[in-house]
């Protein structure tokens, strides 16, 4: 049960990307890049919610994947969005 209560902390990841972003956006970019990592944010927000409210979570080693598997998703987004760039 208290699984199931700790699987709404991942949806800080996406918090973190965004102010990881933001950060990287205002050093070195401009204004579109800003609106670009918004954007990108609020989708890895969106669809860890979603995963969020569909995980069932037995365990603490299911925790963890879950973990990893927001922690992909992100990377495979930051790959697809600026480094192809």
């Amino acid at each position: 049960m208290q699984v199931q209560k700790c699987r709404f902390f991942v949806l800080l990841l996406p918090a973190l990307y965004l102010l990881y972003g933001i950060s990287l956006a205002l050093q070195f970019g401009n204004n579109a890049d800003l609106i670009n990592t918004i954007a990108n944010s609020c989708l890895l927000f969106l669809a860890t919610i979603i995963l969020t409210n569909m995980a069932r979570l037995k365990n603490w080693i299911d925790f963890i994947w879950f973990c990893v598997f927001i922690l992909y998703i992100i990377i495979l987004l930051h790959l697809v969005a600026y480094i192809a760039v």
